[in-house]
């Protein structure tokens, strides 16, 4: 198979001390799996004759394996998790799972499932149109696909999507430096994120470096579904919080960071009249902001962004920005007061119960976000 940045950077860069394949860890995606499985409206007693289409590090596979799935496929690009994914088969005997190395644009139009299991990978794929058009052509009539995918209009996405313009490649080892100095971790915590346990270190290497990540609006997801002749049975949610639709909310916490649908085919019962292209959603470009201080920190990261194009940082001061704000929205799920005393330090307590406050919450963001941007470019 051709060589891929993304099944490198899964395989050797991120998430690669987590793929042992521990109880923990298989226990974990078995409760996963059995809420996907309630989201779906089925039990664990209809797998018996299901053929199942797993995506991603195959923590899930093995989970629905173990439920007694009749055959489990799993399909990624990471060869690090498939070879461990197939040795753990071996070892426990789990002759209903077999793990792939592969392109999931690439899957033979004459494999047919019941069921597609798309969790944590969509906003991944370099073509999320050309996807999800073969996802449905690869279902049984009836057939299922279970979708996650990163939802635009969150905070984390918004800052993510805007930094990810100046990130290269070339910065994944300065950065790594960087974050062991800026963390407090040392070279083996940075070997050993996961054995540490330094999840949002994981997510920044996540979020700015790999090699596609792609925002949508559930409106876009479910329109370009529907043209497929997939009918929603479940969603959008996010943990199965409805959500509201809305075109951006950055007063919430990062729970809704991604939303989740179920869709069933209906070729059965009728063919679509329309295929709407499904494009990624900018945030920078693409949102309508309209409030001053929301207008003021869009701009300041448009002339921040042009400032390093333009040369006027060096890559050394670029990863260090690039770490300082991102570990921006750090504090709002993680005990990381960066700053202390500064007026962004909320850790642990985002609960708030009337509209004033959790309107706040965006302002404060924004105001954080536009002060930095200022220093930086004066």
């Amino acid at each position: 198979m051709k060589y891929s940045w993304t099944g490198y950077f899964y395989g050797k860069e991120v998430f690669t001390t987590q793929l042992t394949y521990s109880d923990a860890w298989i226990d974990r995606s078995l409760i996963s799996v059995k809420n996907g499985l309630r989201r779906i409206g089925w039990n664990a007693d209809q797998l018996k004759d299901k053929v199942i289409l797993n995506t991603g590090t195959g923590l899930y596979g093995i989970a629905f394996a173990k439920l007694g799935a009749k055959q489990v496929y799993t399909y990624d690009l990471n060869w690090t998790a498939v070879e461990r994914v197939n040795k753990f088969n071996k070892e426990n005997n789990l002759i209903n799972h077999k793990a792939v190395t592969c392109n999931l644009l690439n899957i033979d139009p004459e494999e047919k499932f019941d069921l597609i299991y798309h969790s944590g990978v969509f906003q991944h794929l370099k073509d999320p149109d050309k996807g999800i058009t073969i996802f449905s052509n690869a279902l049984k009539d009836n057939g299922i696909l279970y979708l996650d995918f990163y939802r635009s209009g969150r905070w984390r996405w918004f800052l993510t999507n805007a930094l990810r313009r100046i990130v290269k490649r070339r910065f994944l080892a300065p950065m790594k430096e960087l974050i062991s100095i800026h963390y407090g971790i040392g070279k083996k915590g940075i070997e050993n994120l996961n054995i540490q346990g330094y999840y949002p270190i994981q997510n920044l290497l996540d979020d700015l470096f790999v090699e596609y990540s792609h925002l949508f609006h559930p409106d876009q997801i479910e329109d370009k579904a529907f043209s497929l002749g997939l009918v929603k049975v479940f969603g959008p949610t996010s943990k199965d919080i409805d959500d509201k639709r809305d075109e951006y909310n950055f007063d919430l916490e990062v729970d809704h960071i991604f939303n989740t649908f179920v869709f069933d085919k209906k070729y059965s019962y009728y063919q679509p009249t329309y295929n709407r292209a499904l494009k990624p959603k900018h945030q920078l470009s693409d949102l309508d902001f309209n409030k001053d201080y929301e207008l003021e920190g869009v701009n300041l990261l448009c002339d921040f962004i042009g400032a390093v194009e333009a040369g006027y940082f060096t890559d050394y001061q670029i990863c260090n920005i690039l770490i300082v704000l991102y570990r921006s929205i750090t504090p709002f799920y993680q005990d990381d007061l960066y700053f202390p005393g500064s007026r962004y330090m909320i850790s642990k307590s985002l609960e708030f119960k009337d509209k004033t406050r959790k309107e706040s919450l965006s302002i404060l963001r924004f105001r954080m976000l536009s002060d930095m941007l200022k220093n930086f470019l004066n």
